[in-house]
């Protein structure tokens, strides 16, 4: 919640980024490559992140928490898969 508060005051794609960098398995390489960014961008939008959510995102276990997190985000979103009451 507040990163997605921190994107809608922002205007910024925190998420999106955390999406891909988990997607990556925080490797940075390959989250940067999948972004276009460089790497001086990435860092930046890790620390953004880490400041914002209080976390190290260098801890494997925060990013399998945090990935967790966007799957379960992203698989509630999706009206088909959410569980239907009735």
């Amino acid at each position: 919640a507040p990163l997605l508060a921190h994107d809608a005051a922002h205007g910024t794609r925190l998420c999106d980024f955390l999406a891909a960098y988990c997607r990556a398995g925080g490797n940075k390489t390959a989250a940067a490559a999948e972004l276009f960014i460089s790497r001086a961008a990435l860092y930046d939008r890790i620390a953004k992140v880490e400041q914002v959510l209080g976390v190290d995102l260098a801890d494997p276990e925060v990013v399998v928490g945090l990935h967790f997190a966007v799957l379960a985000r992203q698989t509630l979103g999706v009206p088909d898969l959410a569980v239907r009451r009735g």
